[in-house]
């Protein structure tokens, strides 16, 4: 290997690493790009299993954790109360809760004598994740248009 060989290499992999460090800060800058490619992901993950196509119980493991424990106070203390708590009291609060959530679901359905399964859990996070998005909308007024602008609305 020549001289002029390994420096264009060692060019190629810096740049490699410098755009993957940029697109690496880019979603941790924008919090709501990250939890949405997860709720996909995780969504993904979790129809998969429930239909029977079972990859790993690792893989099944940390969507099915996202999902119950993040997901349905997420909207809430991230997007709604966003500047009254810092960011442990809100992880701490989202957590806390979904298993409240999680609980009070389930114990409804079953004074209701509605079957508990992951279809029931998943449609009732997917209900409380929307509402809330609504409530925010509500509560910041604020709407989204295409191409997922920001725009405020005057009063």
């Amino acid at each position: 290997m020549d001289f002029n060989e390994r420096i264009t290499k060692e060019r190629i992999l810096n740049q490699i690493i410098s755009k993957s460090q940029k697109v690496l800060i880019f979603i941790f800058r924008n919090l709501d790009l990250l939890i949405n490619i997860l709720l996909i992901v995780s969504s993904i993950f979790i129809i998969l299993n429930t239909i029977g196509l079972t990859l790993n119980s690792i893989l099944n493991l940390f969507p099915s954790l996202f999902l119950i424990y993040f997901i349905p106070g997420y909207q809430l203390f991230f997007k709604i109360f966003e500047t009254k708590y810092n960011f442990i009291e809100k992880m701490v609060l989202t957590i806390l809760f979904s298993m409240i959530f999680n609980i009070l679901t389930g114990i409804i359905a079953g004074f209701l004598g509605v079957r508990i399964t992951a279809y029931f859990y998943l449609i009732c996070i997917y209900s409380i994740f929307f509402l809330f998005m609504f409530l925010n909308k509500y509560y910041k007024n604020t709407t989204y248009i295409k191409k997922f602008n920001l725009i405020k609305i005057e009063s």
